[in-house]
């Protein structure tokens, strides 16, 4: 061989050798964060193991353990959400990684979702059938399944295993308890501790269960072992500071806030929830103290101004907080403080209801960053407010492109996404909200009434039984429940859920709601009309109050006795502008219209921010023959209710009767921005433009762009709306298809049979079109053409 043959060899060699060597290197690398982050997190430092396992995670970031060790480290540090995102990952990473797939298994079990948890634990013994945390977890289950024997036999076999295992403990413990046997649950837990003194997952458990059998000194024994096993862990001794104001031991509970503050330069976040403490019970002058004293100590700390500032709002004194978050403001110009102080001020501006000054603040903030999430979530909040979906979806899109799990954007987004109409995907972001917080039942509960709404009520039933069994306290579960049994005239499930909600504190007249409305589907009126009338007389300005009103009126008009809902109206108490209104509908509907014009009026005269008394008394002016009282009624009404579309549609309706087309339009593309979805403004404006203004191309291009979104719909008058566009543009031969599809509809109103005359023409088709000239101009009603209608039919 010769030696040049020799050195390619050798250099060939190397290039192959090169990049093992850099596997074996990565390999090594990964593996040596990965068990210092594990030593780390054994010693409760979760900070730095976490950036020992990003480390391992940026040379092997599709390695799951890595994505499971973070997992871990969110949970110890009590954000559940974050750690079953980070275990789901790593489950879709690797589908038969045991580890995550059995905490999630534990996940879903807490969130009584048995079904996904059995899912797992049958995968994870399938391949490895002596896995004991598989043999707790499936204890775990068979408790929850009131299965005593298995359940205990199943974790007795895990013990047997690995007597520390501490699923296991907590599955028995859990077990006695609920068999009554306290001093059995307490035996075996203690000892697990004994096994576990570090563990503090079982000293919430010896909390719990001592809570359960009501031996308090006990359960502060275990506080005050987590907070030395976790100093550092906040909520520990918050939930220990709940549980003493529950007992109504104040004293006790600021000394558990106090004996936590041990650096006079640090412990900031107890300093805050100290401050709150001394805010909501002992007052505003003393929570005040408490941040001067700070700043004293820290002059330069911005974040205590806003402290100061919110204990000002917060007891009323608006004022002291306005000043001081400008003084802010002056201090930092546009710096991070004087931002957020801009954008603090600017929902401070909204909430007294002057939106101008909030606009101007919240676009001062968006001028110099662009992403702020506060000012983007106000910005959203204020266009849901006035209607403009579109804008806020924009908004919080933009917010959570950079925060993808933000709880309030995707909260307003599901929200916003609904009042466009869109509700599968108000559906996909609530489940999303959901995915991230698995064990939060609000959210849920909320997924669940989306589903009601899109009728799928056996899924919103399947949430709703998730959530009232893990959460039996949690009162909107059991409301949503009996609201979805009432829909489905399930009237026994409803009443069943209305007892369990009016057994919680402070439901008794949500329920008594229920009730009336379950008497009411019974047919049992008189019963129905008691219950509803005792929501309305015990409080009249209430929501609640506003609802049972409602359907008390309704019931009264079955038994046709509108006069007997007036008198009873009559005799409260309020000057609820609501009320009022909902009398003045009664004396429209008997007739009385001089009596609802007073009650309409009465309304108005304290500026509701409904849109029901504006369109009331519009409508009665325009039966009265008063349009421009109806016109400058319907203007008010929409400056005060900027998202009511009916308001809006009214008042384009009114100037479209009036010959004030342009007006007409500038609302419809109004209502369009703001909702795109919305196909009452687009089919109004396509045919406003095609009645009166087909010389116009640019418009009627306009018209066409919006009339086609109802190609495939099977609204007649969506239908006709696109044929009269297409004929006024000349595309007779679309018209004609159109028309054909429309001659089969029934009961048309004669203007649907002015433009099929007219289409029918124009293909030469005057047999046809004499016959729907001759429907057209049946009836009184005017409608554009119907001059051109009456001269036509002449000359066929």
């Amino acid at each position: 061989m010769t030696k040049i043959r020799a050195t390619q060899l050798a250099a060939a060699f190397l290039l192959f050798c090169v990049p093992l060597a850099a596997c074996d290197d990565a390999a090594d690398r990964e593996a040596k964060y990965l068990r210092r982050g594990t030593d780390l997190f054994a010693r409760g430092e979760f900070d730095k193991a976490r950036i020992e396992f990003k480390n391992a995670a940026r040379i092997k970031p599709t390695d799951p353990d890595v994505r499971y060790r973070l997992g871990l480290i969110d949970e110890a540090q009590g954000d559940l959400r974050n750690a079953f995102a980070a275990f789901a990952s790593a489950e879709s990473q690797d589908a038969s990684f045991g580890p995550a797939r059995l905490k999630l298994a534990q996940y879903y079990i807490a969130a009584e979702q048995y079904g996904e948890a059995e899912t797992r634990i049958n995968d994870v013994q399938a391949k490895d059938p002596d896995n004991v945390e598989a043999h707790a977890l499936r204890a775990a289950l068979l408790l929850r399944y009131k299965e005593s024997e298995r359940c205990e036999a199943e974790a007795r076999a895990a013990l047997a295993k690995d007597p520390g295992n501490i699923t296991a403990i907590s599955v028995l413990t859990g077990l006695y308890a609920a068999q009554g046997d306290g001093a059995k649950a307490g035996a075996i837990l203690e000892e697990g501790i004994g096994r576990h003194p570090n563990d503090p997952s079982l000293q919430q458990l010896k909390i719990a269960l001592f809570l359960r059998l009501d031996e308090f000194p006990k359960v502060e024994e275990a506080y005050r072992t987590l907070f030395q096993l976790r100093p550092a862990e906040v909520r520990y001794r918050l939930d220990l500071v709940d549980l003493y104001l529950k007992k109504g031991q104040i004293d006790a509970a600021e000394g558990a806030l106090r004996s936590g503050i041990t650096d006079p330069e640090g412990d900031w976040p107890l300093k805050q929830r100290l401050v709150v403490f001394l805010s909501e019970n002992r007052g505003l002058d003393i929570a005040e103290k408490e941040v001067r004293q700070y700043l004293a100590q820290a002059p330069k700390k911005d974040e205590l101004y806003f402290w100061l500032a919110d204990l000002y709002i917060k007891h009323g004194a608006i004022d002291r907080g306005v000043d001081l978050l400008q003084q802010i403001v002056a201090r930092n110009e546009f710096q991070t403080p004087g931002l957020t102080a801009r954008a603090s001020l600017a929902r401070i501006s909204f909430a007294r209801g002057d939106r101008a000054l909030a606009e101007r603040l919240v676009a001062a903030v968006l001028d110099k960053a662009p992403t702020n999430r506060q000012a983007l979530l106000l910005r959203a909040g204020m266009a849901f407010d006035k209607g403009q979906y579109q804008s806020a979806v924009s908004d919080l899109r933009a917010i959570l492109r950079e925060q993808a799990k933000d709880r309030d954007a995707l909260n307003l987004l599901s929200e916003a996404l609904l009042m466009q109409g869109r509700i599968d995907l108000a559906i996909d972001t609530l489940a999303h909200l959901v995915e991230t917080a698995p064990l939060d039942p609000t959210p849920r509960v909320r997924l669940a009434q989306l589903y009601n709404v899109n009728a799928d009520s056996a899924r919103a039933l399947d949430i709703l039984g998730q959530v009232t069994r893990a959460h039996p306290t949690f009162a909107v579960a059991w409301e949503s429940l009996a609201r979805v049994k009432l829909s489905q005239k399930d009237i026994a499930g409803a009443i069943a859920a209305i007892d369990r909600l009016e057994a919680l504190d402070g439901q008794r007249l949500t329920a008594q709601y229920l009730r009336g409305e379950a008497l009411a589907a019974q047919d049992r009126l008189d019963d129905a009309i008691r219950q509803f009338s005792g929501v309305v007389s015990a409080d009249p300005d209430t929501p609640l109050a506003e609802h049972a009103l409602t359907a008390l009126v309704g019931v009264y008009a079955r038994q046709n006795r509108l006069e007997a809902a007036s008198h009873f109206i009559d005799t409260l108490r309020t000057e609820s502008p609501f009320v009022a209104t909902v009398l003045g509908e009664i004396y429209l509907q008997r007739g009385l219209r001089d009596k609802a014009a007073t009650e309409f009026d009465r309304a108005l005269a304290q500026n509701p921010v409904r849109a029901e008394p504006y369109i009331d008394r519009a409508r009665l002016y325009l039966l009265d023959r008063k349009v421009e009282a109806a016109i400058e009624i319907a203007r008010r009404g929409t400056v005060a209710v900027p998202s009511s579309v009916p308001l809006s549609i009214l008042l384009a309706d009114i100037y479209s009767v009036e010959g004030r087309h342009q007006e007409a339009l500038a609302i419809y593309e109004d209502l369009l921005a703001r909702n795109p979805g919305l196909d009452l403004a687009a089919n109004n404006a396509a045919e406003l433009i095609a009645d009166y203004k087909s010389n116009d191309p640019a418009a009627m291009e306009r018209a066409r762009q919006l009339a086609e979104r109802f190609q495939g719909s099977s609204n007649p008058m969506q239908l006709d709306t696109l044929a009269w566009v297409y004929f006024r543009k000349g595309d007779q031969g679309k018209a004609l298809v159109l028309a054909n599809r429309l001659m089969s509809a029934e009961a048309l109103p004669p203007q649907v049979h002015y433009h099929l005359a007219m289409i029918l023409l124009g293909a030469d088709r005057k047999a046809e079109a004499k016959t729907h000239l001759s429907k057209a101009l049946e009836g009184n009603g005017p409608y554009p053409g119907i001059e051109n209608a009456k001269q036509l039919i002449k000359t066929l």
